[in-house]
């Protein structure tokens, strides 16, 4: 059964502990409207629809407490909550007699909750709803749009300036988390190859050293070119090993898109940790379409996240099978307008309860210590900023693949 995640990414998350930052801007919601609605008191036209609105508030806050923290990554349901929050506002500041009052500022703190955590479309969604149903609140009190009541009026055009700032720096903000939640899952996956990078390193020195000392020993021209070639090639090797390195993990800053050539970019990242496979028994095996079109991309992410895929399969295979019995594929192919890239492997597969938190920021199933648990997430927000998708077929007991979708460039140039 192949399952399409569609859902969330890592910029989509509300925050790194969502449901107590819900829970609490809600009770400080609560606090400030139950002080101004009381220190209204005596402009209060309806105090028992006031007092009821209160209290209904104070228990769906109670409420939400006892629902699991996945609920409050939804993106729905944290639109729920919000519009549930925008009327329960309103219904205050209207039974409270507010209009002309600073009850309004409540409004703030949850146009700042939507904001800070969602897309600049959600966050002007709920905006408009704030400034839609303020508007009708104003109307049903019988104030007009006139030079008369500026200072009232003018609140609405501010909802829309405050929204704008409170998005404007929250994706910045979130823009720099994602830059340091990738290079240290780099930084997490280069330690683990590092010892069959090394040892590999190792083997090509040890093939220049030996050589270059059979060198003074020999004096026939043509078994010095032969072992000059040798040393050539062994250095050549070294270096391309250490170039690819320094490529994975230098940072992306620069994130230009240009032509890449996918067969390159996945033979680069697969030469990084053919030998820590090597050295835990896994065979693997390469099927590539030799006349892909370029991908329109950057070659250091797309290597991000063929590196992650396999190193999490080179871990589930260590733990699920014996060694005469691990094996790990990637194929290249082209299929209507997409260059698909499958990483198979025949480890122990994925539980059926933990499909869909897989590409889910935090989530992993290594022991704690072990994974950040971004690994994956990173993969589908790269993946999902190349205009591609990521799916993902997995059988318990059986393997998993995965399934990389890249829209194939139009454009010719220079491929990298």
């Amino acid at each position: 059964m192949a399952i399409q995640f569609s859902g969330l990414s890592l910029n989509k998350r509300f925050s790194l502990n969502e449901k107590t930052v819900l829970i609490v801007l809600r009770f400080l919601v609560l606090c400030v409207s139950l002080f101004l609605s009381f220190y209204n008191a005596d402009a209060a036209t309806r105090l028992f629809p006031l007092c009821i609105t209160l209290g209904l508030m104070f228990l769906s806050n109670v409420a939400l407490l006892f629902l699991s923290r996945p609920y409050f990554s939804v993106r729905w349901f944290r639109n729920a909550i919000f519009v549930l929050d925008v009327l329960f506002i309103s219904a205050i500041i209207f039974f409270a007699g507010g209009m002309g009052t600073d009850l309004y500022l409540a409004y703030f703190l949850i146009i700042f909750m939507a904001s800070s955590g969602q897309n600049v479309e959600n966050a002007f969604f709920l905006t408009i709803v704030v400034a839609s149903v303020y508007a009708m609140l104003l109307f049903a009190r019988g104030m007009t749009f006139s030079l008369a009541n500026p200072g009232v009026l003018l609140r609405i055009p501010f909802f829309f300036i405050i929204s704008f700032i409170f998005t404007h720096y929250a994706q910045e903000d979130r823009k720099l988390l994602q830059m340091q939640s990738a290079r240290m899952e780099k930084l997490s996956v280069l330690g683990e190859l590092m010892a069959g990078v090394l040892h590999e390193l190792k083997n090509h020195l040890t093939i220049i050293i030996g050589y270059a000392n059979l060198l003074e020993e020999i004096e026939d021209p043509a078994k010095q070119k032969e072992f000059w070639v040798k040393i050539v090639k062994a250095s050549t090797d070294a270096n391309r090993i250490m170039k690819n390195i320094l490529t994975f993990a230098a940072s992306d800053s620069n994130t230009e898109h240009v032509n890449v050539d996918i067969n390159k970019m996945v033979d680069n990242t697969l030469e990084m940790v053919q030998e820590s496979l090597k050295m835990d028994q896994i065979k693997l095996v390469k099927v590539q379409d030799s006349n892909l079109p370029p991908v329109l991309g950057n070659a250091s992410q797309l290597q991000q996240v063929i590196m992650n895929i396999v190193t999490n399969a080179r871990y589930e295979l260590v733990k699920s099978r014996d060694a005469t019995n691990r094996s790990i594929m990637v194929t290249t192919a082209m299929r209507g307008g997409y260059i698909k890239i499958r990483v198979k492997d025949n480890g122990g597969g994925i539980k059926p309860e933990n499909m869909g938190k897989i590409f889910d920021p935090f989530f992993s199933t290594k022991p704690q210590g072990e994974g950040t648990g971004l690994g994956l997430s990173i993969c589908y927000r790269i993946i999902n900023h190349h205009g591609g998708e990521i799916t993902l077929d997995s059988k318990l007991g059986e393997g998993t693949t995965f399934i990389i979708s890249l829209p194939a460039a139009s454009r010719p140039e220079t491929m990298l």
